[in-house]
């Protein structure tokens, strides 16, 4: 069995996951956007290889 590449705790209740390719934000390109129910936000965040990246805590929106 395989660790999660991505994980949460306590948990954020993840909604779904989108990769950015926007021009907006040119340094979140090919970042990951994860929903999040509990706080009812979209938090950024990246992978490194296989580890995961989080980028500052808080609402993107």
């Amino acid at each position: 069995m395989q660790a999660p590449a991505l994980e949460w705790t306590p948990s954020i209740a993840p909604s779904g996951m989108a990769v950015y390719r926007g021009e907006l934000f040119p340094e979140w390109q090919g970042d990951l956007l994860v929903g999040a129910l509990v706080n009812r936000e979209v938090r950024p965040g990246t992978l490194a290889g296989r580890r995961q990246r989080r980028r500052r805590r808080g609402a993107v929106w």
